[in-house]
């Protein structure tokens, strides 16, 4: 189940966070997530503890040469080889990517980061994918958009619902997990739970 041992002592377990970009606060309490419980296992003198995979914690190195998305996918461990990669959506889709040194998978011709990164999970069949969807409506001012920005941020609206109408089977239900919250508050406490369960299988 663990990817790698930095210390003989404990076993690590890598959680890959990959999301578009509003959804930052989520991305912070993940992290903050791992602590708590990395608390927990060292009170119960556990051998298991979480890292978290994220491109904040990780330096870009200033190489002109690669797009942002290729500076990340050559500094940050790839989904594929962690143990856990939870991905998390509200109402953006993310930037569509420039596959030049990255490798096709089913996300299709004109993924976003965050959809080729949650496919390179899925396909790989090596990480537990846990998938996440805001619903609650955001704060936007739209009387104050132009009709670029209008356009644009429904076309992200519109790739998020696309995707997760993808993640459905037949019957309608979702073909992994996959949960939507409102709250932050409802979020951390589902991972939480689901990040314990998985590290005391």
């Amino acid at each position: 189940m663990a990817s790698n041992n930095t210390n003989t002592d404990h076993k690590i377990l890598r959680v890959f966070v990959g999301s578009p970009g509003d959804v930052s606060a989520e991305r912070e309490a993940v992290s903050k997530i791992i602590e708590r419980l990395n608390n927990e296992f060292d009170a119960e003198q556990s051998a298991i503890r979480l890292q978290a995979i994220r491109w904040e914690n990780y330096p870009h190195p200033r190489d002109t040469r690669w797009t942002p998305q290729e500076a990340i996918a050559n500094t940050l461990p790839r989904p594929a080889v962690c143990d856990v990669a939870v991905f998390i959506f509200w109402n953006r889709i993310g930037t569509v990517l420039d596959m030049t040194g990255l490798e096709p998978n089913s996300a299709g011709d004109q993924p976003t980061g965050s959809t080729w990164e949650f496919y390179d999970a899925l396909e790989s069949n090596k990480p537990r994918v846990l998938t996440y969807r805001k619903i609650a409506q955001p704060d936007e001012n739209s009387a104050q958009e132009t009709d670029d920005e209008f356009e644009k941020r429904v076309e992200q609206q519109r790739g998020v619902r696309q995707f997760f109408k993808i993640l459905r089977g037949p019957n309608g239900e979702y073909t992994h997990y996959t949960q939507e919250y409102e709250q932050l508050s409802d979020f951390t406490a589902d991972l939480k739970g689901q990040l314990r369960v998985f590290v005391r299988e």
